[in-house]
C-alpha cells in the first residue's frame, strides 16, 4: 500500500511501459472501478493477465473486464488465501 501516490500514478507507469513486459501479475486489496478499468486498458494491450484480488470471507467478486478470461482472475478470501492459490494452481 503507498499512501502518499494515488493508485493512478502506478496505473500511468505500468500502462507506459506496457509493451516491454511478456505479462503482468496484479495483486489488489480492491477490485473498484479504478483497477478494473486499468485491467481493461491492459487487455485491450494484450497484455497477459494474472489478477489476484485479496477479498473479505464470503464477498463474491464479479471477474467484471476478465469475464471472458475466468482464469486469469483469481479471489483470494483473507485467512484462506493458500488454499485459494492452491485451488487456483490446479
Amino acid at each position: 500500500i503507498c499512501h502518499d501516490q494515488p493508485f493512478q500514478s502506478l496505473a500511468q507507469r505500468v500502462l507506459h511501459h506496457a509493451s516491454t513486459v511478456s505479462g503482468c501479475i496484479c495483486i489488489f486489496l480492491a477490485w473498484d472501478q479504478e483497477r478494473q478499468d486499468f485491467i481493461r486498458k491492459l487487455k485491450a494491450l494484450d497484455v497477459p493477465l494474472r489478477v489476484l484480488v485479496i477479498t473479505d470471507p464470503g464477498v463474491p467478486l464479479d471477474p467484471g473486464p476478465l469475464r471472458d478470461h475466468p482464469e486469469w482472475f483469481w479471489p483470494l478470501e483473507m485467512g484462506r488465501i493458500a488454499e485459494d492459490l492452491a485451488a487456483h494452481g490446479q
